[in-house]
């Protein structure tokens, strides 16, 4: 029996080509040319990673700040409604102690006061600020002016007449 190499095999069944390209590539593993060739596909394979990895994280990124500006949108407008129903039941205490008076400071006439109070209803919220100023138009145009005693007891006489507007206004709603 004759002893075959392994490229006689080869041979026989592929040609003379096979060896000679399969020779070529074993040579080649051992130069610096295979080296530079593994060090090109380790890059793009880390590259086509590292992309795959930003754009999943921008994805993620884009995600939380679109929650975070809905939450901060949402934030912001609540703060600016708490701020304007604040300012709309300081407008509307200035309104009634200015049109009371204490002395200190002319009163509004009762057409001005109306006017006032009319303004303040367009920027009502809620049934509950519509009811209110209706009741303080109502108690303001009942009489020319609220009946205020002189002012000589000083915010003692403010407190009373707040005091009695909030009875007035709790009779009015109860």
């Amino acid at each position: 029996m004759r002893h075959e190499s392994r490229w006689d095999i080869t041979r026989a069944w592929f040609g003379e080509w096979l060896p000679e390209t399969l020779d070529w590539f074993a040579n080649w593993f051992n130069t610096p040319g295979f080296g530079g060739a593994a060090a090109l596909i380790a890059a793009i394979v880390a590259y086509k990673s590292a992309k795959h990895k930003i754009v999943e994280e921008r994805k993620e990124g884009k995600k939380d700040r679109d929650a975070a500006t809905e939450r901060h949108g949402a934030d912001a407008k609540a703060e600016r409604e708490r701020v304007e129903r604040e300012n709309w039941w300081k407008m509307l205490i200035w309104v009634y102690d200015r049109s009371i008076g204490d002395g200190a400071e002319p009163r509004l006439s009762l057409d001005v006061t109306l006017e006032l109070l009319a303004a303040l209803e367009v920027e009502t919220k809620n049934d509950f600020e519509t009811g209110l100023l209706e009741a303080v138009m109502t108690m303001f145009s009942i009489q020319e002016q609220p009946v205020v005693p002189v002012a000589s007891a000083g915010m003692r006489t403010k407190r009373r007449l707040r005091l009695s507007l909030r009875a007035w206004l709790a009779r009015k709603f109860a």
